[in-house]
């Protein structure tokens, strides 16, 4: 790579191009691993080292002021983790004894080889470091004696004179043999160093966004996305970690038209009835959530047509991957995999909200567009068939409760005001059927939160008051007994709360924002901008209501537009109706992030 085009790669990299990075990933990454390895001995803690270095060079790379000092700023990084490795003293195994043995070649044969092997890699270790240096980066790496010189920071001519110092140290016959070992142990010679480096992006945004969520490196999930695509580029099948890493990636970037091209490429190789299961489960999920209801639909009945028969054991958490059939603990197995499915596929407008994409007029017209593509007397039948094959057990009652529950809000939306009455019921029955207190309260304020749902849209304000008020008091008692922070306490406060204010109950809904408020919290921008709503409307107390509003501003709406969050608070605040007076409010207006 020439000056210029290193320069400009670098500068590209620096303005958060992931693509410029993964080339500059691909085109150090020998010389990056070469380097390790004079200073480790293991080959394998070598790799680890490069690629959590590559790792940190995408987080610190703004604080590079030279970019065409690159590669000697990145050989310092990769020095700080391989001290670090030493430092840490583990021990390794003899190159001998880590050294894989082909299924297709005789002992003899084998034994050969790899002694041969260890012989060569401790001839080199034996060399001094700067001999090691240069001989590793010129055979490990195939680049120039200018762009080693740049890497190591020395004159070309002194990687001259220690390639031939180092020839002439090591045998003629064996300088031979490890030209050729060191060729066949490039690191760009396969693709494990892409997926290594996907797995540890990956790690590192999580660690980062455990740590401090708001200052998150997103950018390390584009890096994260571009690695992914170079994998499915192969033509080679998925392996299962490449696969569990690549989704979870993109489904934090929210990228649902990716992760449905990531999971019909799974698909499309052979798998086992859980692998398949989980795949054609995401699928529907993702299908659905790029706008494409009717695939959704498609992707379900071609689960329906492959399910009979099968076995599937999922973890019952999510993202429920596949485990073993003789996995010990909560699973989701055989047919109760049909009720994890029509739980999640009747899910939408409880993700939608979720996602705090609810108030977008496009979003409300793919829901409803969703929800009649399913309600029909084929998508209740499903329901009420699979609820009557699966026996009505503890182990999966909530589970049943979620079906029954996405049954109901898919009538309501349409307008089925009688069948979802009757899902209603059955809610109320699964509830008072579950053995645990504490589930069987939570289940149970989720039945009166659907009762109050339903009373509204019927307008019926009696119902409305009386369900309200017995919502309250269940949520007041249980957060005696459990406190006033538990998770789905504060949930089932901001959804009555958000109840309230449709129904212009703006004086009950106060108080129950307050709660959450001092417990923890509003669960995302969407529950701030709507307590800043209901103390406007309540109170017209300008610096009372512009403090939940910052806290808004310092949510994230999602990760497609984590990185200009205004654009998605704004459209919400000028058609927020309590904020109508307010809405070309400069103060307002400037706390939201507009100038």
């Amino acid at each position: 790579m020439t000056d210029k085009a290193l320069i400009l790669t670098v500068t590209r990299a620096q303005q958060g191009d992931a693509r410029a990075f993964d080339f500059l990933v691909r085109h150090f990454q020998d010389k990056a691993v070469a380097y390790a390895r004079t200073l480790l001995r293991d080959p394998a803690a070598a790799e680890d080292a490069a690629q959590e270095a590559f790792v940190q060079a995408w987080r610190d790379l703004p604080s590079l002021t030279e970019a065409a000092a690159f590669g000697a700023w990145l050989r310092r990084i990769v020095f700080k983790f391989c001290d670090r490795v030493r430092r840490s003293a583990r021990p390794t195994l003899p190159l001998a004894d880590t050294l894989p043995l082909p299924k297709d070649q005789e002992p003899p044969s084998v034994v050969e080889r790899s002694d041969k092997a260890a012989q060569i890699h401790a001839a080199i270790n034996a060399l001094p470091r700067a001999l090691r240096e240069a001989t590793l980066l010129h055979y490990l790496t195939g680049h120039d004696i200018q762009e080693i010189a740049a890497f190591l920071e020395v004159p070309p001519s002194t990687v001259k004179n220690r390639l031939h110092a180092a020839r002439k140290r090591l045998r003629k016959e064996l300088w031979t043999m490890a030209e050729t070992m060191l060729e066949q142990e490039k690191p760009s010679q396969d693709e494990r160093f892409a997926e290594n480096v996907l797995a540890r992006v990956l790690r590192e945004f999580q660690r980062q966004e455990a740590t401090d969520p708001q200052n998150a490196n997103r950018g390390l999930l584009e890096e994260g996305r571009t690695a992914l695509f170079e994998i499915l580029g192969r033509t080679v099948p998925l392996d299962g970690q490449s696969l569990r890493n690549g989704f979870i990636l993109l489904w934090r970037k929210r990228d649902w038209h990716a992760l449905s091209t990531l999971l019909m490429r799974y698909l499309a190789q052979p798998l086992s009835d859980s692998e398949t299961a989980w795949a054609y489960l995401h699928l529907a999920d993702a299908i659905a959530m790029s706008g494409n209801a009717a695939g959704a639909v498609l992707a379900h009945e071609a689960f329906e047509r492959w399910q009979p028969g099968k076995s599937p054991v999922l973890s019952d958490r999510w993202p429920y991957f596949p485990v073993s059939n003789d996995t010990i603990g909560s699973v989701y197995a055989g047919d109760e995999v049909r009720l994890l499915f029509l739980s999640k596929l009747a899910e939408f407008p409880v993700c939608y909200w979720n996602l705090d994409v609810w108030h977008n007029s496009e979003s409300v017209e793919f829901i409803t567009s969703f929800l009649k593509a399913w309600y029909n007397s084929d998508y209740l039948a499903k329901v009420d068939a699979v609820l009557s094959d699966i026996p009505d057990i503890q182990r999966h009652r909530r589970l049943r409760f979620l079906v029954v529950q996405q049954a109901a809000n898919a009538c309501v939306s349409i307008g089925d005001l009688d069948d979802t009455r009757r899902y209603v019921q059955q809610m109320h029955i699964l509830a008072e059927r579950t053995e645990d207190a504490s589930v069987r309260a939570e289940l149970k304020a989720q039945a009166l939160g659907q009762e109050i749902h339903l009373a509204r849209r019927k307008q019926d304000d009696a119902a409305f008051t009386a369900r309200g008020a017995e919502l309250t008091a269940l949520l007041s008692v249980a957060a005696l007994k459990e406190g006033n922070g538990v998770r789905w306490l504060r949930e089932q406060r901001q959804a009555l709360a958000l109840e309230f204010m449709r129904g212009n109950r703006h004086d009950l809904a106060l108080p129950l924002w307050e709660a959450n408020a001092a417990s923890g919290g509003q669960f995302n921008g969407c529950g701030w901008l709507n307590y800043a709503a209901t103390i406007w409307k309540v109170t017209h107390d300008r610096e009372r209501t512009l403090s939940p509003l910052r806290q808004a501003r310092a949510c994230e709406f999602g990760e497609a537009a984590s990185e200009n969050r205004q654009e998605g608070l704004i459209p919400m605040f000028t058609t927020c109706p309590e904020f109508a007076e307010v809405v070309e409010d400069a103060e307002f207006l400037q706390v939201l992030g507009r100038p």
